[in-house]
């Protein structure tokens, strides 16, 4: 178990793949000596970093829905209001799939903008969304808060595929 850090929050948010990295760099070194016979236990150096990376992970996701609330919150949809009820990762999750919803829709009734730059911002949306479900780097910040969503309830790529078709007949109707 992680000991509480004294004075709250004094380590800096670090991005988790960072962190991860520099984690898994120091499992390999351990490993590596454990093989050769140097080290018979797990040293408390590894167990600290497997426990900050844990601290890390849970205060990056605290910080990560961030774009995702405020979309959704600015939404005032009845749709948007009901995720109160949830449980707060379920609400997370579902304030993510509803402002990336909100965002490619937004993309797509935006008259200001030619109908054939909207098909290419949606094509940049379903390339971006296309890289969350195949665990790349997402681009858009309301995808990268997605990414998580998606892989947590195996959320195939078709799904958001049909979506971005779904407002991309807009474009033909309008």
């Amino acid at each position: 178990m992680c000991k509480k850090e004294k004075g709250g929050n004094s380590r800096a948010l670090l991005p988790p793949n960072l962190f991860r990295q520099k984690f898994l760099a120091l499992q390999k070194m351990v490993l590596k000596k454990e093989s050769a016979g140097e080290i018979i236990a797990t040293p408390p150096s590894l167990k600290l970093a497997a426990c900050l990376l844990e601290k890390n992970r849970r205060r990056h996701a605290d910080f990560a829905m961030e774009q995702s609330r405020n979309i959704t919150r600015k939404s005032a949809s009845n749709l948007a209001s009901a995720f109160v009820l949830l449980p707060k990762p379920k609400r997370d999750a579902m304030s993510a799939l509803y402002a990336f919803c909100r965002e490619v829709d937004d993309v797509a009734d935006d008259e200001s903008v030619p109908v054939e730059k909207r098909r290419e911002q949606l094509a940049q949306w379903r390339a971006d969304i296309r890289r969350a479900c195949e665990n790349g780097q997402p681009q858009f910040i309301v995808n990268q808060e997605l990414q998580p969503v998606i892989a947590r309830y195996k959320l195939p790529f078709d799904y958001f595929d049909e979506l971005i078709r779904g407002v991309e007949m807009d474009l033909d109707i309008k």
